[in-house]
């Protein structure tokens, strides 16, 4: 009987174990949780930042605008 009765008594202390374990990764979970919100939060900041300030990335930056005639071939002497 005294085997039976230590038997539960070690699955109790398992169990107890596994329980605070889980309750430790929930904490982890909840504060990772958080910090996925602010990272989220941030991302999104930086999105509409980049959508209300655009970098004209054009090549032709360099070229001023003119006449289209000046451009032709037919010009050059």
């Amino acid at each position: 009987m005294d085997h039976i009765k230590e038997a539960f008594q070690k699955v109790k202390q398992d169990i107890d174990s596994l329980k605070k374990e889980i309750n430790f990764m929930r904490l982890d979970l909840t504060e990772n949780r958080k910090k996925m919100i602010k990272m989220c939060e941030i991302v999104k900041k930086i999105d509409n930042f980049n959508q209300n300030n655009t970098i004209d990335t054009s090549t032709n930056r360099h070229i001023t605008s003119t006449h289209s005639t000046h451009l032709s071939t037919h010009n050059i002497p």
